[in-house]
């Protein structure tokens, strides 16, 4: 499904820059960014976040997404993964998370790698709207344009981020 919103889209803009007359002035620049706009504005694609899953994340907090007990908390059923604004969740990917964190009414207390410096905006939108759609979560999508907006205000971020800190956002 998610394949035919993107296609949907592309399509829509292509039909738009026919009828408009987009990239005709002979700025043919015109046309390959409202493609391009359009491609940015898709759905996620949940292949890909399925795979960066498995490749990165499934070691820890398992295929199923239920976690490791007392070691690493589950991402099924996570208030903090689901939560409506993706905020935290992104900066936890970004950069990290150190600490105690209360994840379904069971404290942890371990460190999550930071895998910004590694994955590229669209692969964390990816993984992300798959772990918040996957195992009876139900959020809302994660865009390349969300990430690329919190990568950048949390550029200086010195490391991993505390629960401390997150909870204030």
């Amino acid at each position: 499904m998610n394949h035919f919103k993107t296609f949907s889209l592309i399509s829509i803009t292509a039909l738009t820059c026919g009828l408009t007359g987009c990239g005709k002035s002979g700025d043919g620049a015109s046309a390959s960014s409202a493609a391009a706009a359009a491609v940015e504005a898709a759905s996620a694609d949940l292949s890909n976040g399925r795979a960066v899953f498995t490749r990165i994340c499934s070691l820890c907090h398992q295929p199923n997404g239920q976690g490791v007990a007392g070691v690493f908390p589950p991402l099924a059923g996570s208030q903090i993964a689901t939560e409506k604004d993706p905020k935290r969740i992104i900066r936890i990917v970004l950069n990290g998370f150190q600490g105690a964190v209360e994840v379904s009414g069971k404290t942890y207390n371990n460190i999550m790698t930071p895998q910004g410096a590694v994955l590229a905006d669209k692969d964390i939108a990816d993984v992300l709207s798959y772990v918040r759609s996957s195992w009876g979560n139900e959020a809302p999508e994660v865009t390349a344009k969300d990430v690329a907006e919190i990568r950048a205000a949390t550029a200086a971020h010195p490391g991993p981020w505390t629960w401390a800190e997150l909870s204030k956002l």
